[in-house]
């Protein structure tokens, strides 16, 4: 039993509406990539197609929303069963949540390397592999001593020597991509989803742990640094790249890159670190009532988002009208749509997150594994292993196919999750708890 200001589950214990809005990210995220990847000329314009877009838009913010929930709900607890941590204890949980954010990070410059090689035909060139393999043995080797870092297991000679040994890699790397195939430098330094999630767990565990709000139940300064980038973001996005180089300047802002070219961001943190400020007062609010009072307040706070969707949709003429008069306010209204589409996508997990109901079992499973299936996904709807099917489908086709590679994903996340205790004990002596793919970072995995 648990009461208002008590928590009665351990520190990373699962919540299961929050596994369960995460399986509805994933499904959603299958059904815009699919959808934009497997629907044929025809049939990507008008009414139809927007019904595949504005769904699927949803699942990025979703995932950053739940990388502040998850820090939330982790601060929630440290809070009532630790009684706050501080010194080397709260050194030690923030590096752990530093390392789990670069590790992720550093998986999204990884997944790009793999897509350059199988989507992109790297494998027939020996070029290719001259850059992709010490590239791909920097990535892991960073990811793995990100892992010691957060155990604390750093410094050492071994260690000192593994780092050296990753970063003669990278620089090695890109010597030969530079050297060998400079056109594809741009690619393999894109920021992508992945890239947004890491970044924004790094800034805003420092952002909450310098403030405070991992000791307090505070709210507002998580909310008031949402609304600040948002209301930033025009600004940010009238002065990028600016002096920095595109790689660097992707993080901070979208721009236009002339024609054929695709963004250097494509999930820059203006407006995107909002989401993650917003999720950390939604977990702290959840987390301070424990799993039972968080169902109660989530179907609250989805009836909440109702309102809030109502008042900032630009499908109603005030809204738009509001937007063309006041540019400035065009961000942060559909950030708070997006929020508001949260809310009450939350209250749908905590019904289908319930005992008994169909689909329960299938949901969590893709929630628990989503880094997992989003990885093996993207193959089947952009990559070499949609060829078959890409730019040819009907809608009815195309829905038959997304609920296949649904059902797919499911059977993929039981196999993950069964064999996943092997990977972590294989690497257990490098790894961070099994940072970035254990399910608490908002991509499981």
């Amino acid at each position: 039993m648990s009461t208002k200001g008590q928590i009665v589950n351990p520190v990373g214990a699962r919540f299961d509406h929050v596994d369960a809005m995460r399986g509805i990210a994933v499904l959603l995220m299958i059904w815009m990539h699919t959808g934009d990847g497997w629907l044929a000329a025809p049939f990507r314009q008008g009414a139809s197609f927007d019904l595949v877009r504005s769904p699927g838009g949803l699942a990025a913010p979703l995932f950053l929303l739940l990388v502040g929930i998850s820090l939330g709900l982790r601060w929630s607890q440290e809070t009532f069963l630790a009684g706050g941590l501080a010194g080397s204890r709260g050194n030690s949980a923030l590096r752990s949540e530093l390392a789990r954010g670069l590790q992720i990070l550093l998986l999204g410059y990884l997944l790009r390397v793999q897509m350059w090689m199988l989507d992109g035909a790297g494998y027939r060139h020996w070029t290719a592999w001259a850059a992709a393999l010490p590239l791909t043995f920097a990535y892991l080797g960073g990811y793995l001593l990100l892992g010691r870092w957060a155990r604390g297991r750093l410094p050492g000679r071994r260690a000192l020597g593994w780092a050296g040994a990753a970063g003669f890699s990278w620089a090695l790397g890109f010597w030969s991509l530079w050297a060998f195939t400079p056109a594809r430098v741009e690619g393999v330094l894109r920021q992508d989803v992945l890239q947004a999630i890491g970044a924004s767990l790094v800034l805003v565990a420092c952002f909450g742990r310098a403030l405070g709000v991992v000791r307090h139940p505070l709210a507002w300064p998580c909310l008031l640094a949402a609304a600040l980038v948002a209301l930033l973001t025009p600004a940010m996005r009238a002065w990028v790249p600016g002096p920095l180089p595109g790689p660097l300047a992707g993080y901070l802002g979208y721009w236009n890159p002339g024609p054929g070219r695709t963004p250097a961001g494509l999930f820059p943190l203006f407006p995107w670190l909002a989401y993650p400020f917003v999720g950390v007062a939604l977990g702290r609010h959840f987390g301070l009532r424990g799993p039972r009072g968080a169902l109660t307040s989530a179907l609250v706070l989805a009836l909440f988002g109702l309102l809030l969707a109502a008042l900032s949709s630009e499908s109603r003429a005030p809204v738009r009208a509001l937007m063309a008069a006041e540019p400035w306010l065009q961000q942060p209204l559909r950030v708070l749509y997006r929020v508001a589409m949260g809310l009450i996508l939350g209250g749908l997990a905590v019904v289908l997150s319930r005992p008994r109901v169909p689909g329960r079992r299938g949901l969590l499973l893709l929630g628990q594994a989503s880094l997992a299936v989003y990885w093996v996904h993207l193959e089947l709807a952009f990559g070499i292993a949609s060829r078959p099917v890409s730019r040819r489908l009907a809608l009815d086709g195309w829905l038959l196919g997304w609920a296949l590679l649904s059902l797919a994903m499911v059977g993929f996340a039981w196999l993950w999750l069964r064999r996943r205790e092997l990977w972590l004990r294989l690497v257990g002596r490098f790894g961070a708890g099994g940072a970035a793919i254990d399910g608490r970072s908002g991509v499981s995995g």
